[in-house]
């Protein structure tokens, strides 16, 4: 896969990002329960409403300069030219600050009429308002998070993410607890109040990361001098304007569910209800998952960008072959495991029978949504990230009319077929854009079939099994986690069963590495 220096990089950061993104995850999925059993599924919905609008200004504030400072410093030291990597972090941080200000005006001024008009509910101003605090920091936090990843020293993005997530949840879980008796407003302030606290000591991690990487690692080598700042431009704001307009598109469908439902029959309280039960509680259940796959993703960017600048293309569909049957393991894999532990994991979590049912049902889009993520990444490492921006693009404005035209006339049940056929379109048309720019042979048989046969035989088994080896009821997140890692083992086993090819290419490279 890699000459063994990189791989070796390579799978270090890969371990330390995806211990911390579990770690992470993990943390997050249980703050989400407290949460819900503090503020109830109307103040979960209320609470992701607000953050749908806040994701776009998030958006707004980064303008795609974390994928723009990955790829061109990974490329400058490429060409062994630390100067020039110096220059683009420069350029990258003033890039930032230009919008990450302005992101924050616009929010601070126009919270009132989003919360009042969009949202209709004066209860998501104040939150708003506060969010608009946080945006200058996040979009400096994506110029160095994308400079780290670029030089694969990823342990600092760890570093500051384990930090910030702590100082997240043990502030939100101190405001929530004298706030929320006052109401759904002051529980949501206390969580948003517990981010911007976050927010900005994770800036403040990385600017000390950042100065002492700066001097230790970009003061030798040569010094070409280059266009930093058009550079940045050049890459970023392509896909901040498309990003701009998926993520406004993706907001809009947010606050038009709740619109429907009610449009459908249901109450104001029971519409941001549902919402709250789907997007606050099924989905965080969902990508939980991606704690893994997301750092891979990320990392493969700056491989595939080398790949791609030196023009080695045998390189590149063996690197893509590798990543499309890893993904397709780990995805068929995780969908078992959450159709099979569905009921459990919800109870569990919420106590609540419909978010058992929403775990159940999405988890069968698992391998597309995966493989989807890992998709864009590598078009985004070629260099097409345009077109992915472009992809998405069509595929939100689909969303949008869909949730327009089908959820008034049909509920939550059109929601969930308009999430099916939206991430259908989005991988297919992905996976015919990877085409053309490496062609690769899809092993059906490998990265499939296999997996969805080992994971159907070690659910099976682990139904038939599990009762005689005692290890408790299925309420506990301690049988539930002994019952997800029994069932990881017996899907593994089988995979290694259905696919004996893998033993024997490994044999095969050892008898031709020994002498």
């Amino acid at each position: 896969m890699f000459r063994h220096p990189r791989r070796v990089v390579f799978v270090k950061n890969l371990v330390v990002l995806t211990c911390t993104a579990l770690l992470m995850r993990g943390i997050g999925v249980a703050f989400g329960s407290y949460l819900t059993a503090h503020i109830g599924a109307q103040g979960m919905g209320l609470y992701s409403l607000i953050m749908s609008v806040y994701a776009f200004a998030v958006t707004f504030a980064s303008s795609g300069i974390n994928l723009a400072i990955t790829r061109l410093i990974a490329e400058e030291l490429g060409k062994d030219n630390p100067g020039g990597a110096r220059r683009v972090l420069r350029a990258g941080v003033a890039y930032a600050m230009f919008f990450g200000i302005l992101a924050s005006v616009l929010l601070f001024v126009l919270a009132r009429p989003i919360g009042q008009h969009w949202l209709d509910d004066e209860r998501t101003v104040s939150s708003l308002k506060l969010l608009s605090m946080t945006l200058c920091p996040i979009a400096l936090g994506a110029v160095f998070n994308g400079y780290f990843t670029a030089v694969r020293r990823v342990e600092k993005n760890a570093i500051v993410s384990a930090a910030e997530q702590a100082v997240k949840i043990i502030l939100t879980v101190f405001l929530v607890t004298h706030l929320a008796s006052r109401g759904i407003e002051y529980a949501c302030l206390a969580m948003v109040g517990g981010s911007c606290i976050a927010e900005g000591s994770s800036l403040g991690l990385y600017l000390v990361f950042c100065a002492r990487d700066c001097r230790r690692y970009l003061q030798n080598g040569n010094n070409r001098p280059i266009r930093a700042l058009q550079q940045v431009r050049h890459i970023a704001l392509p896909v901040a304007v498309t990003s701009w307009v998926r993520t406004g598109l993706v907001t809009l469908e947010q606050i038009l569910i709740p619109k429907g439902l009610v449009k459908h029959g249901a109450r104001s309280e029971e519409a941001i209800a549902a919402y709250g039960v789907i997007h606050g509680m099924a989905f965080p259940v969902i990508f939980f998952p991606t704690a893994f796959l997301s750092t891979f993703a990320g990392l493969i960017i700056p491989e595939l960008a080398e790949y791609h600048a030196s023009g080695n293309r045998e390189a590149i569909q063996r690197f893509c072959a590798k990543i499309y049957g890893l993904t397709l393991l780990f995805a068929v894999g995780c969908s078992g495991i959450l159709m099979f532990l569905a009921e459990p994991i919800g109870m569990a979590l919420y106590d609540s029978p419909q978010a058992c049912r929403f775990i159940r049902i999405f988890a069968a889009l698992i391998p597309m949504m995966y493989l989807d993520t890992v998709t864009d990444s590598i078009l985004k490492g070629l260099g097409a990230q345009f077109t992915v921006m472009l992809i998405n693009l069509l595929d939100a404005t689909v969303c949008v009319l869909s949730v327009l035209w089908f959820v008034p006339l049909w509920g939550i049940d059109a929601y969930i077929w308009i999430v099916f056929g939206s991430e259908i379109l989005n991988l297919a048309l992905s996976i015919t854009k990877l085409c053309t720019l490496t062609p690769m042979r899809f092993r059906a048989r490998q990265w499939f079939f296999a997996p969805l046969t080992a994971i159907i035989g070690a659910t099976s088994a682990a139904n038939l099994l599990l009762p005689h080896l005692h290890f408790g009821s299925l309420h506990t997140a301690w049988c539930i986690s002994l019952h997800v890692v029994f069932t990881t083992l017996l899907y593994l086993i089988f995979y290694i069963a259905l696919c004996p090819n893998i033993r024997l290419r490994r044999r095969e490279k050892v008898n031709q590495s020994s002498p």
